[in-house]
């Protein structure tokens, strides 16, 4: 359930070189925090990092003194690079501000700036002794540098550091360094995978995981993923103030906790309460309309890799969060053998109500497919729709291999879901383009159409009349810093189907980012489930012979 303070570490805002960012001033960052219940947060200027460490740390401080409220609030993290070691003044500057105690974070950016991780030793031997919290984002990171911070962090004990905004592919590299070095912390902003807090807190320790939100377009993702990870609460509530503030030093340690508070959230939907204090949501009908079932690689770190198992945890899951009903996808065919796989999962599919399933389409095995085996699959009561993942498989969507799988969705009415990413095979526009050619059929475009630019093209070709046979996937989509409010108004909300991408990622955090967005409930409700449903029931599945 929701603890009683919260500190978020990944507050930034100002409009950079580089991007518009979330955020122009710190008023309005604190008043998404104000929406989302924490009355705390770090924060760094973006100009620290785009224009130079002194002067972004200059706004800032000048930003806090000038905003009503932001003293008390703010967390200030000042960037530094090598550089500063050279310009004149620019490391006295730093310590200035360390060693009064005014400043106990500094924030550090590799790649943006152009410095390897080892040249920052130099500027940890001057900042050793104001022993202030490290902190980076893990894509500021390259994989050279995250092997140079495991032999940094054992030179320099009394530095903690805090890597921030790890997701999926990140995630098993950050564990590793985690285990190496018991001053490497991370953040649980992106942790989007399943069961990843616990899997942290169990291997490596509880104590070692910090709070912070991520895109202002997760929303409440991360407070959902705390409030639902199988951990005590004792640890969520460590995780979520107590761990980061006694990485402070002493004199900052005193005035943060002095002033922390706890503050009601401002979501005003009538999901979002009962959802927070781990009820679940109830009187919705919610289909998971993308998920998978079987093992996964591929850098994935799972407690449960059965499918026996996996269907069993899906079945808990779905009770906690009031999820109605699963389409999942096997995972042995998306990675195995292209029929067999699929009748692996099917098998053993002991719900047909609830549990729904979506055939693997492999072009690489076209040769296998028929009308007959089609009408033996979609008879059987599990599977109602495809899936295909062309940029993985590397052929074209509109490639004549798929041609048989994609004209009996024509003929039945049938939905398919394409993994859609920015790349040549499968991303959004080449997708509808496709999906024009078969009109009977839904064609899904998976996490709408993947990051930022895939989005863009979503919302550009929804609105063309072509393509009214397309939906929008919901899962997935975080990796966009572009916000579902923005997109709703482009995209026809009974456009938009509801998927977690569990059993990989964590059905609690997809959830409470929607939840958790600045929607009116009746979009959400639509989105949830409704949506999936009248797709569902238009479907024509043949009849078992």
């Amino acid at each position: 359930m929701k603890s009683p303070y919260y500190i978020n570490v990944n507050g930034k805002y100002g409009v950079g070189a580089y991007e518009k960012g979330d955020y122009d001033t710190i008023k309005d960052l604190l008043s998404e925090m104000d929406r989302l219940g924490i009355y705390q947060t770090v924060v760094y200027h973006v100009n620290a990092k785009d224009l130079h460490p002194v002067y972004g740390n200059g706004y800032l401080i000048d930003d806090i003194k000038q905003t009503l409220g932001a003293k008390e609030r703010v967390i200030p993290a000042f960037a530094v690079n090598p550089a500063m070691l050279v310009g004149r003044g620019e490391m006295e500057h730093l310590e200035s501000y360390l060693e009064s105690g005014e400043v106990g974070c500094v924030v550090i950016f590799p790649v943006t700036n152009r410095f390897r991780m080892v040249e920052y030793r130099r500027v940890f031997d001057r900042i050793r002794k104001y022993a202030p919290v490290v902190m980076m984002d893990v894509t500021e990171l390259t994989s050279e540098d995250l092997e140079d911070l495991a032999a940094i962090a054992g030179d320099y004990p009394e530095l903690n550091f805090v890597i921030k905004q790890v997701m999926w592919w990140q995630y098993s590299r950050v564990f590793d360094l985690m285990n190496r070095r018991k001053n490497i912390y991370a953040d649980i902003s992106w942790l989007h995978v399943r069961d990843a807090i616990k899997i942290i807190c169990e291997h490596v320790g509880a104590e070692r995981l910090v709070f912070g939100v991520g895109y202002r377009s997760h929303n409440g993702a991360a407070l959902a993923g705390l409030s639902y990870a199988d951990i005590s609460q004792d640890q969520k509530d460590a995780i979520s103030y107590d761990n980061f503030t006694k990485l402070l030093p002493k004199r900052v340690y005193n005035a943060v906790v002095k002033n922390r508070k706890t503050i009601d959230d401002q979501i005003n939907n009538r999901f979002w309460k009962d959802f927070i204090a781990e009820k679940g949501v109830k009187d919705v009908l919610v289909i998971d309309a993308h998920s998978h079932i079987g093992p996964f690689a591929r850098s994935w770190i799972l407690t449960e890799n059965g499918i026996d198992g996996q269907i069993a945890a899906l079945k808990r899951d779905m009770d906690k969060l009031g999820i109605d009903k699963i389409i999942s996808q096997p995972e042995t065919a998306l990675f195995g053998h292209a029929v067999e796989g699929n009748r692996q999962v099917e098998d053993a599919i002991d719900d047909k109500e609830r549990f729904r399933g979506n055939l693997v389409i492999n072009p690489i095995h076209h040769a296998l497919y028929s009308q007959e085996l089609f009408d033996n699959f979609f008879s059987g009561g599990y599977f109602c729709g495809m899936k295909a993942i062309p940029e993985y498989i590397g052929v074209d969507v509109d490639d004549e291999r798929f041609s048989k799988a994609w004209e009996y969705a024509d003929a039945h009415d049938m939905h398919v879901l394409i993994h859609c990413w920015e790349g040549k095979h499968g991303n959004a526009k080449k997708v509808m383009e496709c999906a024009a050619k078969y009109p009977n059929a839904t064609f899904i475009i998976g996490h709408t159409g993947g990051g930022t630019e895939g989005r863009r093209q979503c919302e550009e070709y929804a609105s063309d009349s072509r393509f009214n046979n397309c939906m929008f996937d919901y899962c997935g989509t975080f990796t966009s810093e572009v916000r579902w409010e923005d997109t709703l108004k482009k995209i026809d909300y009974k456009r938009v189907v509801f998927g977690t991408d569990t059993i990989v990622h964590d059905m609690a955090w997809e959830m409470g980012r929607l939840l958790s967005t600045d929607i009116p409930d009746y979009q959400i409700e639509a989105i949830l489930g409704a949506n999936m449903e009248r797709v569902l029931k238009k479907t024509k599945l043949p009849k078992r012979k």
